[in-house]
């Protein structure tokens, strides 16, 4: 082998590698992207429960007030503990609904973190049979060299 088909050899390779770790570093890249999202929607999974049991709070205290006012009057607060029901079971299908949300985005996002995963594997795959078949055909390269230098 001519230093000139070693050099050329080596350059080669050189592509390829180059071109490997882009690819590599696209994928790393990818999977950094999904922590953060699946991250961020723990995040806002975390501030809705807060914000929930902030409000309860306020509805529960809410609750309280009308009990004190229960012993003066049955007639009218009656009527508003009725209303305060309401709101409560609202409030509560409004959360239950947000939290059934939550929970199918999660869901999606675990799928999508899986369907990623398996693209990625299957990236990894066709690259290192593509490393395969390069390291191959330089062996068969090198093999030919030396054969014709004998």
């Amino acid at each position: 082998m001519t230093p000139e088909e070693a050099e050329d050899i080596k350059r080669h390779f050189n592509v390829v590698a180059e071109g490997l770790r882009s690819e590599i570093r696209l994928v790393a890249e990818g999977h950094a992207g999904l922590d953060q999202k699946i991250d961020g929607v723990r995040r806002e999974l975390q501030e809705f429960r807060s914000e929930a049991r902030s409000e309860l709070r306020v509805v529960a205290e809410g609750l309280r007030s009308e009990i004190r006012l229960v012993a003066k009057g049955h007639a009218v607060l009656d009527q508003r503990i009725d209303g305060v029901r309401r709101e409560l079971e609202k409030f509560r299908g409004e959360a239950r609904s947000e939290i059934r949300l939550v929970a199918e985005g999660q869901k999606t996002l675990r799928q999508e973190a899986a369907d990623f995963r398996q693209e990625v594997r299957g990236e990894f795959r066709d690259v290192r049979k593509l490393v395969e078949r390069e390291v191959v055909s330089l062996k068969t390269r090198l093999e030919d060299t030396e054969g014709r230098r004998s």
